[in-house]
């Protein structure tokens, strides 16, 4: 099953949720196998996203990103990387985001599901693992 990078980090947060809830064994279980291929997808695109950041910063003596503070639209500051040219990286970054990744897992069938309450949101976020 493959899927574009941006919708992993939904999915982990709404499997997240549903982990907290009783569920039958078969759907149990097969959120915790999704679950955990989807966070090694997860670390596998936040490595990829810390090697744009590397590429398209400015770097300090240690070879690293130079970090700069700036303010978060709140009053906070935080700290960001210097690009040196933010819109290569975004360009970059939007395409690994759009990037399929394959996920090697088999759909779980909806009717799993039964009755359990679930928004359309977080449905939305998970349609990609169910099969009919």
């Amino acid at each position: 099953m493959k899927i574009e990078c941006f919708r992993v980090s939904p999915a982990i947060n709404v499997l997240g949720l549903l982990a907290g809830k009783s569920l039958n064994a078969g759907l149990a279980l097969s959120i915790v196998r999704a679950g955990r291929t989807l966070n090694q997808a997860a670390e596998d695109i936040e490595a990829q996203r810390i090697a744009l950041l590397k590429k398209h910063s400015v770097l300090g003596e240690d070879g690293e990103p130079v970090i700069v503070q700036k303010d978060d639209g709140t009053g906070k500051s935080v700290g960001v990387c210097q690009l040196r040219d933010e819109a290569a990286f975004q360009r970059e970054f939007v395409d690994l985001m759009g990037t399929e990744v394959d996920l090697g897992i088999k759909p779980i069938s909806a009717a799993l599901l039964g009755d359990l309450a679930i928004s359309a949101n977080e449905i939305a976020a998970l349609e990609f693992l169910f099969a009919d």
